[in-house]
């Protein structure tokens, strides 16, 4: 059983002419989820429950030097996806209860985690500056309004990490074999509106201007994040 079986829900469709999307997180709500994520190395440290026999412990990621001390909490993501598994093949703990084990050590609940996760990506990409080469031009303002969508959220449920939704080919813009689902989106030739309107842990369903659906499917082998691309990076 995959670790991401556990946590998954039905696919999400939406309709592709009003696909609605998330209101802005307030700074105070979102810091008051930075504070909190903060500070689980300290209690991850501190202890640990009956379960944690096959769990390693939670390990703080080196992070950019983000705005509001934003840090990625991916780590953690996993780790509760982990727990999850660990408690619910053991066989004799109920998926409730199993939550509740995942939420004390993870020091969140799933939902607020991938909240810090899409907030945590927006501030990687409102940081970059503008790329130099024109045939990138698109991507960044692409990649922001993406995070405005739900389907986002669901994405990070489902285990799409940075790569597979921002990823950029090593060698783009001339190569885009390993581009992400939405610098995928921003490069495309597709007629445009160009929008995902179903999602799952594999692949995700996209809606060209012509009424196309194509698949891009997350096959794990796509480029770094955008902020990571050298065609991104600030130049000192």
């Amino acid at each position: 059983m995959s670790l991401l079986d556990l946590i998954r829900k039905p696919v999400l469709r939406t309709a592709a002419t009003a696909t609605p999307a998330i209101p802005a997180i307030p700074t105070a709500h979102a810091d008051a989820h930075v504070a909190r994520i903060a500070s689980l190395a300290v209690a991850n440290s501190a202890g640990a429950s009956p379960i944690n026999r096959a769990t390693p412990a939670i390990q703080s990621q080196p992070s950019l030097a983000l705005p509001n001390a934003y840090t990625d909490p991916a780590t953690l993501i996993f780790a509760y996806a982990q727990r999850m598994a660990i408690c619910s093949e053991s066989g004799d703990v109920a998926e409730d209860q199993a939550q509740r084990i995942a939420t004390e050590e993870c020091g969140a609940e799933l939902e607020d985690l991938i909240t810090c996760q899409i907030a945590y990506w927006r501030h990687c990409i409102e940081a970059l500056p503008e790329p130099t080469d024109r045939r990138l031009a698109a991507i960044k303002t692409t990649c922001l309004e993406g995070l405005a969508q739900r389907w986002v959220h669901d994405a990070a449920r489902f285990g799409w990490d940075e790569c597979a939704i921002f990823g950029l080919d090593a060698a783009a813009p001339t190569i885009h074999d390993r581009n992400g689902l939405l610098p995928g989106l921003a490069v495309s030739t597709f007629r445009r509106p160009v929008q995902v309107v179903e999602i799952s842990p594999s692949s995700a369903v996209i809606l060209t201007g012509t009424g196309s659906r194509l698949h891009h499917f997350n096959t794990g082998r796509a480029g770094p994040p955008i902020w990571a691309h050298p065609a991104f990076r600030r130049l000192h």
